[in-house]
């Protein structure tokens, strides 16, 4: 009787450290949605705006032989998929126009494009270019700026990544589109932690 009651104890006391974990680590309601998001915890985006030719530069030292993702952000600014917070107030023609934007759903439309340059150890392994049709790995919803918007990201590229000295620049190449000016796009590439179903 004694050996069930210290096996049932030291059930309960995994099942609530197992329970504290999912809390703390940020993986819990990933897990309990069953989709594949990310934590707060992730590295941040880096400004990334469309139309102006702009180049950035995103370094780190990797320690260890893994995977990454690069990973584009937009923030719709001006439409509203829900206009008054309520279901019944749903307009699909933005909703289309914003998954197409992100590359959630097909479309004819390639509004814009960038490419990326990766080096390790300062040395050039490898061009890539992108664009609005490319193929995604996934896409999903995103955690925006202001909560009165709504965020979506992209997952363009996942980079099977060796130790040493990353350096990544990546350029837009993106002719100027009015439309630009409603969305905040941000990019990153960071070590994969999604939650596979």
């Amino acid at each position: 009787m004694k050996k069930i009651h210290n096996f049932l104890l030291a059930s309960l006391i995994l099942i609530f450290a197992i329970i504290l974990w999912l809390a703390f680590s940020g993986y819990g309601g990933r897990i309990m949605a069953g989709i594949s998001t990310f934590s707060a915890s992730d590295p941040s985006y880096q400004e990334f705006p469309l139309g102006n030719n702009k180049t950035i530069e995103i370094s780190f030292n990797n320690s260890k032989e893994m995977d990454y993702l690069l990973v584009f952000r937009a923030e719709f600014l001006a439409e509203k998929v829900f206009k008054g917070g309520g279901q019944k107030d749903y307009d699909k023609e933005t909703d289309m126009r914003q998954k197409a934007f992100i590359g959630e759903v097909v479309t004819s439309e390639d509004n814009y494009s960038f490419s990326v340059d990766a080096y390790l150890d300062n040395k050039l392994i490898f061009s890539k270019e992108y664009s609005q049709k490319s193929a995604n790995i996934t896409v999903g919803g995103a955690k925006p700026d202001d909560k009165n918007n709504l965020a979506r990201l992209r997952v363009f590229d996942l980079y099977s990544l060796s130790k040493g000295n990353y350096r990544f620049v990546i350029h837009d190449k993106s002719a100027n589109n009015p439309y630009f000016a409603q969305v905040r796009t941000k990019i990153g590439i960071y070590p994969d932690r999604r939650i596979r179903k």
